[in-house]
């Protein structure tokens, strides 16, 4: 039987819009979903039936394990034996199947089902796929919670045990279980001060720091995609996440825009975002280096394509350092979330339409017809303000104390 896949075709095949297959031959297939699992699948014939037989996800079973087991399956049926029951006599699935399959069945966003895939592949999978999923205990669990628990990282564990008691409610409404070994781990979790105020992000409207921070970028003596990320985010303002995640197929260089698909968005909307001479330049100079992967400010660390990781902006903004002092500028000041609520302020205070930097920055209306209407109106405006703010952020790179308010009627 020739063979059809290598190991580099099934590290690197990535997600679709729609969930395909990639066929190694005989049957055998490496089955891909939009959310970017990866199972290794046997479509067989027994007793006049068609089957489906799963060896299990990769890279947990890696392509010459999936071929052993192939192999395996076939000799069976040769035998005249029925290789799902060989394989698993009885019927159950590991923990991260049953984590799986609840995904695709979930009808929230993608991005929402990345995040908690990413949390349960850290934590839960590897610890939890040696039990069979009916002999999970409440203890096996605490046994993943603790050591979060103990390093401060009281959010995560507080969302894990949500995910957790999600997959075994699927198990006991399977029947496979009775009770949710997760219910009681709320117990365990460090329950919220009352008084504890919440949290901000930093950001400030004060001119001179701003310009110190923009000159700080300018010679920032990092890694250099990072240093290009650095000064554009305050150009667009947008939420990190949508800077990081940025993809060399959302920009349209010829109309000076950025497309954020609804997927990639916090409200679930699509979102355009013009582009000034500035942020155009950034961008052309990064795609010189950076041309040839998917996203736009990948670090391309180890060789991945991958954009940066969460706190790499922040971390970067912390060790700029201030032309000033000489020294880095550290917490509290500013944070790249904070770009946003600077730009919101100033552009008000530039005199621009509340309602064109709402849109801007993103914001829904709770009426989806209305806010759509109201992007599309304020477009030709957005533009002209972007340009502006991107030219009055050169003019504090110079003029520090200079406040400009711009009027709308002066333009």
């Amino acid at each position: 039987m020739k063979r059809k896949l290598t190991d580099r075709t099934v590290r690197t095949a990535k997600p679709k819009e729609k969930a395909y297959k990639l066929s190694d031959g005989g049957g055998l297939y490496l089955y891909l979903t939009k959310s970017g699992v990866k199972s290794w699948r046997y479509d067989y014939s027994f007793a006049g039936k068609r089957q489906t037989l799963t060896f299990g996800l990769y890279p947990i079973v890696g392509l010459a394990d999936a071929r052993d087991k192939h192999t395996t399956a076939i000799f069976n049926i040769k035998k005249g034996i029925d290789p799902k029951i060989e394989n698993n006599p009885t019927q159950k699935k590991l923990f991260s199947e049953y984590a799986f399959e609840l995904l695709d069945r979930s009808e929230s966003r993608e991005i929402t089902k990345k995040k908690k895939l990413q949390r349960l592949r850290k934590y839960c999978f590897t610890p939890l796929d040696k039990i069979p999923v009916e002999q999970i205990s409440t203890i096996n669990l605490y046994e993943i919670i603790r050591p979060i628990l103990i390093d401060g990282k009281n959010e995560t564990a507080r969302v894990l045990v949500i995910y957790m008691r999600e997959v075994f409610s699927f198990l006991r409404a399977l029947h496979i279980i009775e009770t949710n070994p997760a219910n009681d781990l709320k117990e365990t979790l460090v329950k919220p001060s009352k008084t504890k105020q919440p949290k901000h992000m930093p950001f400030t409207t004060d001119t001179k720091i701003i310009g110190d921070y923009l000159k700080g970028f300018e010679k920032y003596q990092g890694n250099y995609i990072v240093q290009q990320a650095l000064m554009f985010m305050p150009l667009v303002f947008l939420r990190p996440r949508n800077i990081r995640e940025l993809r060399w197929s959302s920009i349209d260089f010829e109309n000076k825009t950025i497309t954020y698909v609804p997927e990639e968005m916090k409200k679930g909307c699509s979102h355009i975002v013009p582009l000034s001479i500035q942020a155009l330049a950034i961008l052309k100079a990064v795609k010189a280096i950076n041309g040839g992967y998917e996203y736009v400010f990948t670090t391309a660390t180890g060789g991945k394509d991958a954009p940066m990781v969460e706190s790499t902006l922040s971390t970067a903004m912390n060790r700029t350092i201030n032309p000033e002092t000489n020294e880095p500028f550290g917490k509290g000041i500013m944070s790249p979330h904070g770009w946003r609520h600077t730009a919101s302020t100033l552009l008000n205070e530039m005199g621009f339409n509340s309602d064109a930097i709402e849109a801007q920055l993103g914001h829904q209306n709770k009426d989806s017809i209305r806010a759509t209407y109201n992007k599309a109106q304020w477009m030709p405006e957005r533009t002209k303000m972007m340009q502006s703010w991107a030219d009055y952020l050169d003019t504090l790179k110079g003029k520090n104390n200079v406040i400009i308010l711009r009027k709308l009627s002066d333009k």
